[in-house]
């Protein structure tokens, strides 16, 4: 299996209950992160989410698609989740928030290995490319996010007759 060590930062101008909330439902992602195909739920965890265990379906920017499942092994709200992962990837991923003011900042820390037979007959030359396509994937989530949260914070304009 060939290792990724995959490190993303995302900035958000909003509350970090409000990144928190959005990325605590990890079922509504398809709503936001265009290479989201679906998210179900395999096992409920507990009211924060540890120890439940979820599936995802990724399409990329390349042509092929990857489904893992994601344990909850540490579930601190507003402050970080990590996973176990396993499937097409297997591993471990963390996702650590911190805010300044309404500045919300999510450190994403991401070792894994792919568990794809072709993927890692063709990492030696491929890794490069596979790199750059997780970077692709996260941008789309950090851009789809940004516009998802903005849409939440306008004040809804009702409309007079």
């Amino acid at each position: 299996m060939t290792e990724y060590s995959l490190t993303t930062v995302w900035h958000f101008e909003a509350p970090i209950d409000e990144v928190w909330d959005a990325m605590s439902h990890s079922e509504r992602w398809p709503e936001w992160w265009p290479y989201v195909a679906e998210v179900r739920v395999l096992k409920t965890g507990n009211r924060d989410g540890l120890n439940e265990v979820r599936r995802f379906h990724w399409r990329t920017c390349l042509p092929y698609t990857l489904t893992f499942d994601l344990l909850a092994t540490r579930v601190d709200p507003c402050v970080v989740i990590e996973t176990d992962v396993s499937g097409d990837l297997v591993g471990h991923g963390r996702c650590c928030f911190s805010s300044e003011a309404d500045l919300t900042r999510l450190d994403y820390q991401w070792n894994v290995c792919t568990h794809v037979a072709w993927m890692n007959r063709f990492a030696p030359v491929a890794k490069p490319l596979f790199e750059w396509n997780h970077r692709r994937v996260m941008q789309a989530g950090r851009e789809g996010l940004a516009r998802w949260l903005a849409l939440r914070a306008e004040p809804s304009q009702a409309v007079r007759e």
